[in-house]
């Protein structure tokens, strides 16, 4: 289990990622919650108030960097990291939503070992990171057994 039970918002509008990425985390032990629209994710974040959120870019009626920008305006969410997943990371999107205020962007297909990375080092604290730090190598290894792939 990764610091306890965390609570992460998927936010992506592609049916089948959101239940890969479900299924993947769930097994992380974490609370998942799944919004469709950057609309929704600002609704969602500002309700149940996740320790991270996992972004799409590309997102119906409000795209993930407006949908950044309303979460960290609202000093509510402002400290929720924003992690956004798109398949243009490089892309001028991908600027867009690093001043927007996601702390990172991540490339699709997305493995498991860079979502326990993000996770151990946006949603865990102090001594909790240490020890999830000093697992690393068990994780790497379980992913790499898994060999499971997110796109």
């Amino acid at each position: 289990m990764m610091c306890g039970t965390k609570k992460i918002l998927i936010v992506e509008d592609n049916a089948d990622l959101c239940d890969l990425f479900t299924i993947t985390l769930k097994r992380l032990g974490l609370e998942i919650a799944i919004a469709i629209t950057g609309e929704e994710a600002v609704e969602r974040a500002s309700a149940m108030k996740p320790d991270l959120i996992l972004m799409d870019i590309r997102l119906p009626k409000m795209n993930g960097v407006e949908a950044t920008k309303q979460i960290k305006a609202d000093p509510s969410t402002k400290d929720i990291p924003v992690v956004i997943l798109s398949a243009f990371s490089m892309s001028s999107h991908g600027r867009h939503a690093i001043e927007a205020g996601a702390v990172e962007v991540l490339q699709k297909p997305v493995s498991v070992t860079e979502i326990e990375r993000v996770l151990n080092k946006y949603s865990c604290t102090g001594h909790e990171a240490q020890t999830e730090s000093s697992s690393a190598s068990v994780s790497a290894k379980r992913s790499q057994e898994t060999s499971n792939i997110l796109h």
